[in-house]
């Protein structure tokens, strides 16, 4: 990764990637940059200032100063610092409000990319920024600044994604199997697990999303039981019927809407610490009105999505929800 701090014209902080020319992350840049589609729902990606050609071979992006990548300031007039939002998984969110933000932001990049046909393949909470950086930390508590309602959630870093071409066929719209494991392997699903020679990196990112969002709010469903069946189908293992990461927008505007404004200000407590390397740690259903669980999900019951864990080599592998470790 090449990637060198700098200041701008106006003396701000900003970093500048190298990328190649013949990459998938510049055709990503390239694409989302471009002027017809770079406003409305892009807001929700990183801001990136601009896309600068050095050679044939070679190109700079030019982005704010991220946290996340770069942790020193070359500008005593620094612009908005974007830090990881890594912290939710400690102090979690100050109210329900904040976690609708949360959700929906990193709902409508995902839905953006995939509308430009753009596959994420990365989700995990250090590629989700927020506009706070308080030190060198990354895990800082920032609820205090969530309650001013000024934070804004943005996903950044494309160097996994894929582009797809206008003219390519939706059943062409694939990534071979051996590309599933690339990223974080915590959220992954089992959709490539069982033999498959393709996989569909969409719905994969949407239930990557799902499992990231399982964990910072799925111990809220007491507070919002409707979260349960919307968690469920974003990450469902019946791809047919899992949420696109649209569906997953519309339905969570839907469910923020129906609640009292008032109601939204209740405050939201930590996440409860998963193991290390669960995919999916918290039963969300455990403690809902049997009458709304019979409700909410199918004759089978509520999703019980196989867990992904690590080995000691650091090879990822599935287990049943209901086994126990196999280290």
């Amino acid at each position: 990764m090449h990637i060198f701090p700098a200041v701008n014209e106006q003396h701000r902080d900003v970093i500048i990637k190298l990328l190649r020319n013949d990459s998938p992350e510049y055709n990503v840049y390239k694409h989302i940059t471009a002027e017809d589609i770079r406003s409305g729902d892009s807001n929700t990606i990183v801001p990136v200032l601009d896309l600068l050609n050095l050679d044939d071979m070679y190109s700079f992006v030019v982005m704010p100063r991220l946290v996340a990548l770069i942790c020193f300031s070359l500008s005593p007039n620094p612009c908005v610092r974007w830090g990881s939002a890594a912290g939710l998984h400690r102090t979690g969110f100050d109210c329900l409000r904040t976690v609708f933000d949360f959700s929906l932001s990193i709902l409508k990049a995902l839905a953006f990319l995939h509308s430009n046909l753009v596959a994420y393949r990365d989700i995990k909470i250090h590629n989700i920024l927020v506009n706070l950086y308080n030190g060198d930390a990354v895990y800082d508590d920032c609820r205090e600044f969530y309650a001013s309602q000024k934070a804004r959630f943005v996903l950044c870093d494309f160097d996994l994604s894929v582009i797809f071409p206008p003219d390519t066929p939706p059943a062409a719209r694939v990534c071979p199997a051996s590309e599933s494991d690339w990223g974080s392997y915590r959220y992954h699903p089992p959709d490539a697990a069982d033999g498959q020679t393709v996989y569909d990196p969409f719905a994969y990112d949407v239930a990557c999303l799902g499992g990231l969002l399982c964990e910072l709010i799925g111990h809220l469903t007491p507070l919002v039981p409707m979260f349960a069946p919307f968690l469920d189908r974003m990450i469902t293992p019946n791809i047919v019927s899992r949420y696109t990461a649209l569906e997953a927008l519309e339905a969570l505007e839907r469910l923020k809407a129906s609640l009292d404004p008032e109601y939204l200000n209740t405050p939201a407590s930590p996440p409860p610490q998963p193991p290390s390397y669960v995919w999916q740690a918290y039963d969300r259903w455990a403690d809902l009105p049997e009458d709304f669980v019979r409700e909410h999900t199918t004759p089978e019951g509520p999703v019980r999505p196989r867990r992904k864990e690590l080995d000691d080599d650091w090879n990822s592998y599935f287990v049943d929800w209901n086994a126990p470790s196999l280290n």
